[in-house]
């Protein structure tokens, strides 16, 4: 076999490698997580896409140039079946209203007002629907009072939109009463999600992206330090891939675009949070379309749930 074809299978593949040579992706165990690393996020430093994805630039955000469907690739999509609202209820449960059963000679329920859902939520989490999945989990299992709004993951490919429908959430609770926390790191909004917080007085999740969340600042820094050619995936993105890239891409109707979007990638690096059998088949296969080593990180959500308690229970 030739060294090209052995470093195509290997953890940190040659840039000079061809693409047959790097045509079977194969895991590869990460080494053992290395110590802190000196090497502190730059505040300055963004990733042309909201996900963190590509090499690091300075200055205004790029505009999309013409044809170019006004994304960055590697971007997050929708969740599949998640519009991005939080289902509703209609209704009123018996007693919301503040006036014993029969005292107006109305049924509960019967004047179409909407009260909250459950008494005992006191946070409400405006959250990234990458993320939202992983934060009623972890809320579920910590007991915490939350009820979690989150907002389209599509917009990863509009981050200039994202200040405005976080905006948008944190006017309109669904729970009088409760505070709200913002479930976002900066996401490519460029220090708008910032201006935010500070304007309507929440906090935000720490980062510049979810992977900084996932495996940490300094190793996420690493990782492109490295190899600047490094393609991030996380669980969610591996699960969501078609819909999340491909589609958003304009890839299922023009495949041969995908050398202009992701020639310039060396190496696949999998965040994982918790694997499953499906998940491993569906990142073979994005690997295969890459053509690229794919080796992975166990990251869990220890990082997030950190972060969470932060924002929800700082007590705990």
């Amino acid at each position: 076999m030739s060294s090209s074809a052995t470093e195509a299978t290997s953890t940190t593949a040659s840039s000079t490698s061809s693409a047959s040579n790097r045509s079977s992706a194969t895991f590869v165990p990460a080494p053992p997580p290395a110590a802190p690393l000196p090497v502190a996020p730059l505040p300055a430093a963004r990733r042309p896409d909201g996900c963190g994805n590509g090499p690091p630039i300075t200055g205004p955000l790029p505009q999309p140039s013409p044809g170019n469907l006004g994304v960055e690739p590697g971007n997050l999509g929708v969740e599949p079946g998640n519009p991005g609202v939080e289902p509703g209820n209609p209704g009123v449960e018996p007693g919301g209203l503040g006036v014993e059963p029969g005292g107006l000679g109305v049924k509960a329920g019967g004047l179409g007002v909407k009260v909250p859902r459950d008494s005992r939520v006191e946070v409400e989490v405006v959250a990234c629907g990458a993320l939202a999945g992983h934060i009623r989990e972890i809320a579920a299992r910590r007991g915490w009072p939350v009820q979690v709004r989150p907002i389209a993951a599509a917009l990863h490919n509009r981050p200039q939109q994202i200040k405005g429908h976080a905006e948008r959430m944190l006017a309109t609770p669904e729970t009088p009463g409760s505070r709200a926390v913002l479930a976002y790191a900066d996401c490519g909004t460029y220090g708008a999600l910032d201006k935010l917080t500070a304007q309507a007085g929440v906090s935000r999740l720490p980062g510049l992206h979810c992977y900084d969340l996932y495996a940490g600042a300094e190793a996420i820094e690493q990782l492109f330090a490295e190899e600047p050619g490094t393609y991030l995936l996380t669980d969610y993105l591996i699960r969501s891939f078609d819909k999340s890239v491909i589609q958003p891409l304009g890839l299922d109707r023009h495949p041969e675009l995908w050398s202009d979007y992701f020639g310039h990638y060396r190496r696949l690096v999998w965040l994982v949070q918790e694997s499953t059998s499906e998940l491993e088949e569906s990142a073979t296969r994005v690997a295969e379309r890459f053509s690229l080593p794919l080796s992975r990180i166990e990251t869990g959500t220890r990082g997030l749930e950190a972060a969470l308690a932060l924002l929800i229970d700082p007590r705990s």
